[in-house]
């Protein structure tokens, strides 16, 4: 998208110089969604893709994001035909806050640096599932999802505009990183331990 000068002046919060000069991309704006706070929890039972908050949880553990917890839910509730769909939004402390460097390994999060240990997962997630090998089925799904997503991953940052200045070899590091068996497989152990532990399943 490109920008204009009187956009930038509404935004208010925004910092004028991170738009200036350089090609940007937006997400659709969904006029009707609120945020998760301003959702009435009551309504959980018409949210219909309840089992994506699983996906979103997982995702923030393999992508180390530090921004979506207890304190800042980062989603949006949305509202479709026959009731509401979640959407999770702002993504900008992934890599640890954007901290990873060449040189520098992800780090795991910890329980409540997620969606995990909240109420408001539990209520979700808790009713779909009978037992933690119900559960593990889910989760080994969404592992294997991780092999498609590593065979475009080149295809998606060929996409990212030059004037952002993002070295290939940091491109290329965060791939070996994110694609490394040994994270792949402590994240889906910490990932699980996390589950069993805040949904008590047995």
């Amino acid at each position: 998208v490109e920008i204009k000068e009187e956009h930038i002046e509404s935004a208010g919060n925004c910092q004028p110089a991170f738009f200036k000069n350089i090609p940007l991309f937006a997400t659709q704006f969904l006029s009707e969604s609120l945020e998760w706070s301003k959702f009435n929890l009551k309504d959980q039972k018409l949210i219909l893709n309840k089992r994506d908050i699983l996906k979103i949880a997982f995702f923030d553990c393999w992508m180390a994001n530090e921004d979506r917890n207890w304190n800042n839910f980062n989603l949006l509730t949305n509202p479709v035909e026959d009731g509401w769909e979640i959407v999770p939004i702002d993504h900008g402390a992934c890599f640890n806050s954007l901290m990873f460097t060449e040189g520098r390994e992800l780090v795991q999060l910890s329980e409540n640096e997620t969606l995990i240990d909240t109420e408001e997962f539990r209520n979700l997630v808790k009713p779909n599932f009978k037992s933690f090998a119900e559960l593990n089925e889910f989760i080994e799904s969404m592992y294997l999802c991780i092999p498609d997503l590593e065979k475009i991953y080149d295809e998606q940052v060929i996409e990212i505009p030059q004037e952002w200045n993002i070295p290939k070899s940091y491109s290329d590091a965060l791939k070996a990183n994110l694609f490394h068996q040994e994270w792949l497989s402590v994240t889906k152990s910490h990932f699980s331990a996390f589950i069993k532990s805040s949904l008590q399943l047995k």
